[in-house]
């Protein structure tokens, strides 16, 4: 047997293992998807795997299907992408052949494990630790950030209350200082005009003797 014969047995039994592992009982849609675009594939018409092929043949829209009113086909190549994703990651993480859908395009892609990007072969070994390692680092700047910035925020604070306490302090003394000159001020003035009319009328008349009171 050829090696591209065996590579396609090797593809089909995937499909098939994809298809009856459970992922898509609850999501037809998605089934009928991959299940279409694969078999497009493996009778060599992957160029000719299209959006209004996919709504008319596999998710039986009406032949007058206008994919700038309806966006099914994209919404539902996304989910299958994603569904595909977790799938490898989970259940089928040990299979020798994973299948992919290329975001841009429906025509999918069968990727080998020796080809396999390492997060997906031992996704928990090869890249959580570093992305624990990086996502730690920034939130310990973070803290410290945040940290100095309530330093600074109550400093400022403080100083302001500082001023506006001191600020209000200098009024009231002039306020104070202000009010005690004008009583004295005042005082004076009436002890003043007190004293003059006491001496008004103290001043004597022509003679040296007071005038006689007129009955």
């Amino acid at each position: 047997m050829s090696a591209t014969a065996s590579q396609g047995q090797a593809e089909r039994a995937e499909l098939e293992a994809v298809l009856n592992s459970g992922i898509f009982s609850r999501a037809p849609n998605l089934a009928s998807f991959l299940k279409y675009v694969c078999d497009r594939y493996f009778d060599g018409d992957a160029d000719g795997i299209k959006e209004y092929s996919i709504a008319v043949e596999a998710l039986k829209r009406w032949a007058d299907f206008d994919q700038k009113k309806d966006s099914i086909v994209r919404v539902e190549a996304h989910r299958l992408r994603k569904r595909l994703a977790d799938y490898y990651q989970e259940a089928g993480r040990e299979h020798a052949v994973k299948i992919e859908i290329p975001p841009g395009q429906y025509a999918p892609r069968f990727v080998y494990k020796d080809k396999w990007p390492l997060a997906a072969v031992t996704p928990s070994l090869a890249f959580e630790p570093v992305r624990e390692a990086v996502e730690i680092a920034p939130s310990y700047k973070t803290v410290a950030e945040t940290t100095s910035r309530a330093r600074v925020a109550k400093r400022t604070l403080f100083a302001r209350f500082v001023w506006i306490s001191l600020a209000v302090f200098l009024i009231l003394i002039g306020a104070a200082v202000i009010a005690s000159n004008r009583r004295t001020a005042k005082q004076a003035r009436e002890v003043w005009k007190g004293e003059h009319t006491a001496s008004a009328g103290r001043v004597p008349h022509a003679g040296g003797l007071p005038r006689a009171a007129v009955h």
